[in-house]
């Protein structure tokens, strides 16, 4: 997705990107309208929710915004690391979980 600019309004387009002759050229798929129409009526809400499903990280964050996951112990003895972006170390001593 990217934001075009276009006089006063900046508007929402999908699209799809390739390398052609080692430069990133993007295709527009479509462009649903206005970002500020959008976000004012919901549809950009809908549109994202409806792509998330088919999105496994998408349905993890929206499962947890339920509170449909479990604890945070739980998780990561699961996966074992945590990327510093959400704000705890990576290789964390599982032994205390």
């Amino acid at each position: 997705m990217r934001i075009k600019k276009s006089g006063p309004g900046q508007y929402l387009q999908i699209v799809e990107n390739k390398r052609v002759e080692g430069k990133t050229v993007q295709r527009v798929i479509v462009t649903p309208g206005r970002l500020d129409k959008l976000k004012e009526s919901g549809a950009l809400d809908s549109l994202l929710a409806s792509g998330a499903r088919f999105s496994e990280s998408a349905l993890v964050l929206t499962a947890h915004d339920r509170g449909e996951t479990t604890s945070v112990k739980s998780w990561l003895g699961s996966f074992g690391a945590v990327s510093p972006s959400c704000g705890l170390m990576v290789g964390l001593d599982h032994s205390g979980l």
